[in-house]
């Protein structure tokens, strides 16, 4: 639809996500994950648009969809958080990559 106006949903502001401590490794990273997802599905729920946008970008971009990369996460937790904590960290890394930082990169660099 040409000529028509999308505005890029409103970023909220930077809040720290606090998750309860607990002694399972695997919990506390499912639980991260978990909240960083609502947290940027809420974002992109906003626009129909832009949210098609991001999707198709991410989906380009990685060559998995967003979803998948969702459980591909969970599956990893599942499997590597009980073993190592380096390895956990690192999966956390990953989710604070996928679920924050690449939203946060297409709003600025790809649909300004």
């Amino acid at each position: 639809m040409m000529g028509e106006d999308f505005d890029t949903p409103k970023t909220p502001k930077k809040k720290r996500i606090t998750i309860k401590k607990t002694k399972d490794d695997s919990e506390n990273t499912l639980n991260t994950l978990k909240k960083m997802k609502e947290k940027e599905d809420d974002i992109l729920d906003q626009s129909d648009f832009y949210k098609y946008q991001y999707l198709a970008w991410f989906d380009g971009h990685y060559d998995i969809p967003r979803s998948d990369k969702y459980k591909e996460l969970k599956k990893q937790i599942k499997e590597v958080c009980g073993n190592s904590k380096f390895e956990c960290e690192e999966v956390y890394d990953d989710i604070i990559n996928f679920f924050e930082k690449e939203l946060d990169y297409f709003t600025t660099n790809i649909f300004p």
